[in-house]
């Protein structure tokens, strides 16, 4: 792993290391502070505990042994070019190919992404405003439903969330089912849940308590309706902003664009980069693998 360029791991390091047949995990985490290792190539080391680094401080959380674990092995992803990768068991691809898109992917073509294998796409539906809180739906959103759906590619999709209560998680989901009604949904609908990139933003403040009580109430009301729900986040948010313990029940999309994903807990679809790329879609785009079949 030290010499995967990847990692960009010092040469001091492994000239450190290199003669020694093993090293304590309190070794470790001295030679991190002391090299600066990152903490995607530490969390290859620690598998009882997620390893954040923020700045130059790192940080060493406990795995909850008390939650539900997935069999998933990440040493089976396998990148095929393009910023795409499969999972392979056994020979073959056991996990579908998805996409999310927004109005940032601009016109999508969507025969060409069908064409080029996408068997599911998330598209967002609408967002809220990180700072004066005001609900939008996606420009491109009906577009992109009736594009995906029409050229025969599965569709879940997904709101943006920056409420700060629970009475505005209920208020997201009820525009959500407001704005379907009349369409059909294969794939769930997400309550996309992370912090905004502003100081200002109305979302600073919420607790983990808070957090978790909003992605309960959204997905309550969806599945009320007769939806499929999910929460998606990306790693660091789940495990410091969440209170995964109560989340046990919901189906979980995680981000996590590690070279080999860490995630022990139960969850269903991995977004694993930012960077794909997918005919009949100009420039980037997020890439999923679905585990399991709606």
């Amino acid at each position: 792993y030290a010499r995967n360029e990847k990692y960009k791991v010092p040469e001091d390091f492994i000239s450190e290391i290199e003669t020694k047949d093993s090293i304590t995990e309190s070794q470790l985490k001295s030679y991190a502070k002391e090299y600066k290792l990152s903490g995607e190539f530490l969390q290859l080391f620690f598998k009882n505990h997620f390893v954040f680094k923020i700045g130059s401080t790192y940080e060493y959380i406990p795995i909850d042994k008390s939650l539900k674990k997935n069999n998933y092995n990440m040493n089976n992803l396998i990148d095929v070019g393009r910023g795409e990768k499969e999972y392979i068991k056994n020979g073959e691809s056991q996990a579908a190919k998805g996409i999310d898109v927004s109005r940032y992917q601009g016109n999508i073509n969507w025969s060409q992404v069908k064409r080029d294998g996408v068997e599911f796409a998330f598209i967002r539906l609408g967002y809220r405003g990180y700072t004066k809180g005001e609900i939008f739906l996606d420009e491109k959103f009906y577009k992109n439903l009736k594009g995906a759906q029409a050229a025969g590619i599965k569709v879940g999709v997904y709101f943006y969330s920056q409420a700060v209560s629970v009475k505005e998680a209920r208020e997201e989901a009820r525009f959500v089912l407001d704005a379907l009604e009349g369409y059909h949904l294969d794939y769930p609908i997400v309550f996309d849940i992370e912090a905004a990139p502003a100081s200002n933003a109305r979302t600073k403040n919420v607790s983990a308590k808070t957090a978790t009580d909003m992605a309960i109430a959204f997905c309550d009301t969806v599945e009320n309706a007769g939806y499929d729900s999910m929460i998606y986040s990306y790693l660091y948010y789940f495990v410091h902003n969440m209170e995964l313990s109560r989340l046990e029940s919901y189906d979980k999309w995680v981000a996590n664009y590690y070279d080999i994903p860490f995630f022990p807990y139960k969850f269903q679809i991995l977004q694993y980069t930012g960077s794909g790329r997918v005919n009949g879609i100009s420039g980037d785009v997020d890439m999923n693998l679905a585990f399991t079949t709606y």
